[in-house]
């Protein structure tokens, strides 16, 4: 996920961005509100983390603009107490959630995940994909590869089902045994390891390098197409 984090406060954005970055995210920081507003007009993000208040823009005229632009993007606004109100007309403008400061970086962190299943339920719509020579279609978990079923075991759709609903994203090892093998007294990093070594011998022309199920080194996996 592409995150523009716009906050004054050079502690929290750092500390914030660093967290996110351990959990497979891109994220640019930026300290006031009209360096923002050029990175939305010259770049696309999916998540724009943004303070209420700031030099330049504030965050709701940030918010605004990111949603006049017509961008696919979801916004996080960060407030203090003596803003909710604020924060609170940011929702009615179209802002996911807000967050009160002081707040824990744990916190967002569950916000921002969140979001991300909400995504990724949203992304799920469209259930058909295509990687490389394979189609694969979600909704009836048909697999086709050069035109000739392909079978998976439930647990290696499932993971598949994840990665595909998270396209472009990393999804860390902890994310798939909760969403796809669900904390089962067999799950373990080593079982999803597994199984993304089965999905790549069935799903990759060449497993030993693959092109489509990418690992993220001590992370853990992202498909693309």
């Amino acid at each position: 996920m592409q995150i523009l984090l716009a906050d004054d406060e050079r502690s929290i954005a750092v500390t914030l961005g660093d967290s996110l970055k351990d959990a497979g995210h891109s994220v640019e920081l930026v300290d006031n509100g009209n360096t923002a507003l050029d990175r939305l007009r010259r770049q696309r993000y999916d998540l724009l983390i943004t303070d209420i208040r700031m030099p330049g823009k504030d965050g709701i005229e940030l918010l605004k603009a990111a949603k006049g632009l017509g961008a696919d993007i979801e916004v996080i606004v960060i407030t203090g107490h003596g803003t909710i109100p604020t924060a609170v007309e940011a929702i009615r403008h179209g802002a996911y959630d807000y967050v009160l400061k002081p707040f824990s970086v744990r916190e967002l962190s569950a916000r921002v995940k969140a979001l991300l299943r909400r995504s990724g339920a949203r992304r799920a719509e469209k259930h058909a994909l295509t990687l490389g020579n394979v189609e694969i279609d979600l909704e009836r978990q048909v697999v086709l590869r050069k035109g000739k079923h392909v079978r998976l075991s439930f647990r290696e759709f499932e993971v598949l089902r994840c990665l595909a609903a998270r396209m472009g994203d990393v999804v860390t090892r902890e994310e798939l045994l909760e969403e796809a093998l669900g904390y089962s007294p067999l799950a373990t990093s080593r079982a999803v390891d597994n199984l993304v070594v089965g999905l790549r011998k069935k799903l990759e022309a060449n497993y030993h390098k693959p092109r489509h199920i990418l690992t993220a080194y001590g992370i853990g996996y992202k498909l693309v197409p």
